[in-house]
Formats: structure tokens, sequence, C-alpha cells
């Protein structure tokens, strides 16, 4: 059988296209993989903190005069951490009752808390319960009834903003964490 052969300059476009579509995927490849300097995302450098006061907001919003409460509590709480290097976080959950709130509140002191900060009945009242698993732990209750244990700041929402911003500020003090200073 005879083999046909191609023309010289047909055989020199193909190896040309083939040269030059190795080039542009070979590019492709390198732009898509590195990026362009103009759109690199920024570096991302976490946070340490570990070593920081961490204050903890458990409650039930679902009424809403809870929810009134629950958000100036919050809003306290974020205003005494302002410039300090104090964690804030909050768990906003449907309880009814105290033992549905234990396990919650339970997890908050597993997380280390250093303050933790109720309002209402339900998380408030799961404190005694809990409290014996971390004795280092400092507890505010607010609008939680009347507690059995003396270690619990109780308070009403009448008087609660200016003491939960005190109570979260404080932990800056006994960590000897200021604003400036880097851990």
């Amino acid at each position: 059988m005879p083999r046909l052969q191609q023309a010289p300059s047909q055989r020199a476009r193909r190896t040309a296209a083939l040269v030059a579509g190795a080039a542009l995927a070979a590019l492709c490849a390198t732009v898509l993989l590195l990026g362009s300097p103009g759109t690199r995302p920024a570096k991302v450098i976490a946070n340490d903190l570990s070593d920081r006061p961490t204050a903890c907001l458990a409650a039930d919003g679902q009424t809403p005069s809870e929810s009134a409460k629950v958000s100036r509590t919050w809003n306290a709480m974020l205003s005494g951490a302002k410039g300090l290097k104090i964690n804030v976080q909050q768990l906003i959950l449907a309880a009814k009752t105290p033992a549905q709130a234990r396990p919650y509140l339970a997890g908050l002191l597993e997380q280390h808390c250093t303050l933790v900060v109720t309002v209402g009945i339900p998380f408030s009242q799961a404190i005694p319960a809990d409290q014996k698993l971390a004795p280092h732990t400092h507890f505010l209750a607010i609008d939680g009834g009347t507690l059995p244990t003396s270690t619990t700041l109780q308070v009403t929402t009448s008087s609660n903003t200016a003491i939960v911003q005190n109570q979260v500020r404080s932990l800056s003090v006994t960590t000897g964490n200021s604003p400036g200073t880097n851990r």
C-alpha cells in the first residue's frame, strides 16, 4: 500500500499550529494557577483567640420581651469588650425549662467561657446544676428568678446594661489584657 506524503509546507503549518496551541494552553494554565498579580486574594492571618477571656451570652429569645432583653444585653457585652482583647459570643436557643437549657449551658462551659451571662429563667435556673463543671467561671443572671447560689451575680433588666459592661470589662483586668497589648 503506498504511503501518502504531505507536502513540506502542510507539515510545517501543522507543526506550527500544534506548537502554538501547546504554548497557548501552557499560558492559560499558568494564568489560572498563579492568577494575575493584581487579583490575588489578601493574605489571611488568623487571630490567636486561645489565650483571651471569653464572655458568653446564653438566653431564650423566643418572645418579644425576651428578645428585647437579649438584644440590650448583647449590645452591652459588645460595648464592654470594645477595644479589649475579649471574645464575645452568644447562644440564643428555644429553651422553655432549665432542663432543656442545661446541656447548652454545659457546652458553653466546655468552651471555657470566663463569664456566662444568662437572660431569663430557663438558662439562669440551669446555672446551679452546671456551675460545678467550671468553678472558675463567673455567672451573671439577668431576670432569672431567685437562685440558691451566692456565687452568681443576679440583676434585673432595669440595672443590667452598666453591670454587664463592667463585668465584661473586668475580664480584661483579671487577665492582664489591656488595649494595645499583644499576646
